[in-house]
């Protein structure tokens, strides 16, 4: 004989599980997806501050170039390769151009490493 769900539920398990939020899968991919955002942006901080070579620098998203001095070019560049090789991620000049902000960045990092995760793969 297999498991059987019970048909019914004490009252005081009711009135506990009552007590529970509910979140619905969206809001629980959202959650996730928040707390990933912040762990990115967490481990982009040393690497910003490497490349640039000033310690005080503090990733907000809405952190542009203009915002620091040493952010040319150059350290353009090779802060998108350090960051390709921090993640395992590649970006296209298309992606890179088109980045505004730290806040697009993390959110394109995010969003490359979710596709990584649904094709299995470790590095893109």
């Amino acid at each position: 004989m297999g498991l059987r769900w019970p048909t019914s539920c004490p009252s005081n398990v009711k009135a506990r599980s009552a007590k529970i939020p509910r979140f619905g899968i969206a809001k629980i991919a959202k959650m996730t997806s928040l707390m990933n955002l912040d762990g990115i942006r967490d481990q982009l901080t040393p690497v910003f501050r490497d490349v640039m070579d000033r310690d005080d620098i503090v990733l907000s998203d809405t952190l542009t170039a203009d915002d620091v001095e040493e952010w040319d070019s150059l350290s353009h560049i090779r802060l998108m390769v350090t960051i390709e090789k921090q993640f395992s991620v590649r970006f296209t000049n298309a992606e890179i151009e088109g980045l505004k902000d730290v806040g697009e960045l993390v959110r394109l990092i995010a969003k490359k490493k979710q596709d990584q995760t649904r094709a299995g793969t470790p590095g893109g």
